[in-house]
């Protein structure tokens, strides 16, 4: 198939976290099959994490690196980062 451009990919990345809400607005499960296909809200969330590690290969990026990096910084950031609500 023909490459996405980092656009499309960000819009597939929206359908599918839009499609999470939508299977949790409607109160489904966070995973079950239908037809012998998974579905449900944690199945449309993995959608959106398939289509980000698919885009981070093809462009090279280390994506283990990369959320080591972001885990350890966020482990010295402050609880809700100074926000009180």
């Amino acid at each position: 198939e023909d490459e996405r451009s980092f656009a499309e990919v960000a819009a597939l990345c929206h359908s599918a976290l839009s499609e999470a809400w939508e299977a949790d607005r409607k109160g489904e499960d966070l995973v079950y099959i239908a037809h012998g296909k998974p579905e449900g809200i944690a199945v449309e969330m993995m959608d959106c994490v398939i289509r980000i590690f698919d885009w981070m290969g093809k462009e090279g990026v280390d994506a283990e690196l990369i959320l080591k990096m972001k885990h350890d910084y966020n482990k010295g950031r402050a609880y809700k980062h100074g926000k009180r609500y």
